[in-house]
């Protein structure tokens, strides 16, 4: 049986999972829509996708799998409009950061008989200095042994998990089950934090008078730091999403003005060797940090979510034989 896998957003991860799948055409039929149709050329010459589909109602027509790589806020758009045009057992992975925000959306848009899932995919350590928005972002092996976190909603069966989870695998990818709470404030940390501080810096300089001569000296420390207010080119999404995750974003945005005021007091007062100690802690979290996700040598944390095994001819729908994930 050729199962159709409809991606929904052609962007770096969208591409990517496109890509990732390419081996497994014989059980999976690709099919792929972006809001700007001038996306579709592309991603079909990359081979990312079997075909596009100019509409998106076409688009998700028939599909048993949709996976919507979106911003949160344009996940749940797509959700509503797509609600009526999805058949029985359709499972819908979303992967942006907002996974309560999103199953929440889904509880109240799609019939009782379509799935909606978190899943939210890191990518592989060798690409992580990559802009997403370059041309040359996708690859094949974005998630190759990295990690695709998946949460649930209250009405998803083992046949929708087991479905994800298949995916996950023909992907290379190791998988995380968790409590969608716990992986979006994980993410707001993570990824929304550095988007957010990126423009908070440029509000901030490029807002002083000096900014006109200063953006003559303005080198590669500032453009590397800056990048990430880049990562949303939809700003009204961008925007919405920020306000779906409030709490999360509040909390993590409250974290980081308590580091900038802890720096701040000891500038003013003057002390050198804390000011080392500060920075060198800094260094060597990030150095753990990237070892870690190099060697995948992570400390033990025990599984939330253990799919029984499953009977019904849906989850086993990929033909691949359920594995023990390895992500701990």
């Amino acid at each position: 049986m050729t199962v159709q896998l409809t991606i929904l957003g052609l962007n770096q991860i969208g591409l990517s999972i496109g890509l990732s799948l390419s081996a497994h055409t014989d059980q999976l039929h690709r099919v792929g829509h972006d809001r700007d149709s001038g996306s579709h050329a592309l991603a079909e010459k990359m081979g990312a996708v079997d075909e596009t589909r100019l509409l998106l109602r076409d688009s998700v027509q028939d599909a048993d799998l949709i996976v919507l790589c979106q911003p949160a806020a344009q996940s749940i758009e797509t959700l509503q409009l797509i609600a009526s045009d999805l058949k029985a057992e359709c499972v819908v992975l979303d992967t942006s950061s907002s996974p309560v925000a999103f199953l929440k959306a889904a509880a109240e848009i799609l019939p009782q008989n379509v799935y909606a899932l978190s899943f939210v995919p890191a990518i592989a350590p060798q690409y992580l200095l990559e802009s997403p928005l370059d041309s040359e972002s996708a690859h094949a092996d974005l998630f190759k042994n990295s990690t695709i976190a998946i949460s649930s909603s209250t009405n998803a069966t083992t046949g929708a998990l087991q479905l994800a989870t298949d995916l996950a695998t023909l992907m290379d990818a190791n998988v995380m089950y968790s409590d969608p709470f716990e992986i979006g404030g994980l993410l707001a940390g993570a990824e929304t934090m550095p988007q957010m501080a990126a423009a908070a810096l440029l509000n901030a300089v490029t807002s002083q008078p000096g900014w006109h001569e200063g953006r003559k000296l303005a080198g590669s420390t500032f453009a590397l730091t800056t990048l990430p207010a880049e990562y949303q080119p939809d700003l009204k999404a961008a925007a919405a999403s920020l306000l779906l995750e409030q709490d999360n974003n509040l909390r993590v945005l409250d974290n980081y003005l308590a580091a900038l005021n802890q720096l701040r007091a000891l500038i003013v007062a003057e002390n050198s060797e804390a000011l080392e100690q500060w920075l060198k802690s800094a260094t060597e979290a990030r150095e753990e940090w990237l070892t870690a996700r190099a060697t995948r040598e992570f400390e033990h944390v025990n599984e939330k979510v253990e799919i029984p095994t499953v009977g019904e001819t849906f989850g086993r729908l990929l033909g691949i034989r359920k594995r023990k994930p390895k992500d701990k």
